[in-house]
């Protein structure tokens, strides 16, 4: 006859609850700051993406806005995109891309490094989009 050991019962139901725990934090944890997937990157890069809904476009500025609502409050991400950054039209063709060929709110993932500028001879950190990505949702 097989017993039944009430202490590695217990263990097991304390492992179960732990993995579902870890699972549903998993969810949670899919916020808008994320790291790249491998693949090619420009030197130096640190792997840093961020995911949100673009809120502002600032195409004098080639500045991006994107904004994220979490359950700990909403962030907002700032980014420049690089000079002369390509992008696929439907018909096939590449060309610059205008800001405006984005729709507010578009959920996008962007690829950005931080980087220094000079802006009235004082040094301003800034971050500079590199690459774009369109995920489903």
């Amino acid at each position: 006859m097989v017993g039944y050991n009430s202490a590695q019962g217990g263990s097991q139901v304390r492992y179960i609850v732990l993995t579902v725990c870890l699972l549903l934090m998993g969810e949670s944890l899919k916020a808008q700051h994320g790291t790249a997937s491998n693949g090619y990157f420009p030197m130096g890069y640190a792997g840093d993406t961020w995911t949100g809904e673009v809120r502002a476009l600032d195409e004098a500025k080639r500045e991006i806005t994107l904004f994220y609502k979490g359950t700990k409050g909403d962030e907002t991400f700032v980014g420049v995109v690089q000079p002369g950054y390509q992008v696929k039209l439907k018909d096939g063709k590449v060309a610059e891309l205008k800001l405006g060929m984005i729709p507010l709110g578009t959920r996008l993932t962007v690829y950005y490094m931080a980087k220094n500028r000079k802006v009235d001879g004082r040094k301003e950190k800034f971050y500079e989009i590199f690459r774009m990505d369109f995920p489903q949702s």
